[in-house]
């Protein structure tokens, strides 16, 4: 298989794997990219795929910045990767639970400023508080606050 031949069948595989909803799990081993050059250009041409459904890429987001995930992750390096514009909400936004796959809850640091939430394969729950005011909130109290949104 010629290298742009196989750089289309690891994004087609992802790309269908996204249309069927299905949990995330691993490239099959014929398609494991060899290096991390070649898992960033399958990236790219997973994104002419994503593009015509999810429009445009509107932002971009990086992964693994920590050395704990990096090692629970077994690589090396922080990851980055596409945000797309219809994946991005203005807050408020309510979103049905419905719509995700695997929904999970993870914190975010982001310019609140900006009023911005993003929103991409993950729901990512935020509160927006006044400049020099803190939040605490217990895993139940976050919990109900979220279940409110839902």
């Amino acid at each position: 298989m010629d290298k742009d031949t196989r750089l289309d069948a690891m994004a087609r595989w992802l790309w269908q794997a996204r249309q069927r909803r299905l949990p995330y799990r691993n490239l099959p081993d014929e398609l494991r990219p060899a290096s991390i050059a070649e898992a960033y250009a399958a990236q790219e041409a997973y994104y002419r795929l994503a593009e015509p459904v999810l429009g445009a890429v509107g932002g971009a987001k990086i992964a693994t910045t920590t050395k704990v995930m990096q090692q629970l992750m077994g690589i090396t390096h922080p990851c980055g990767g596409a945000i797309f514009s219809r994946t991005i909400h203005r807050s408020p936004a309510k979103l049905r639970a419905g719509d995700f796959v695997n929904l999970r809850i993870e914190s975010e640091i982001g310019d609140l400023n900006a009023g911005m939430v993003i929103i991409t394969g993950s729901l990512i729950a935020t509160v927006s508080i006044a400049a020099g005011q803190q939040a605490v909130f217990t895993v139940d109290g976050l919990g109900e606050t979220v279940m409110d949104v839902l």
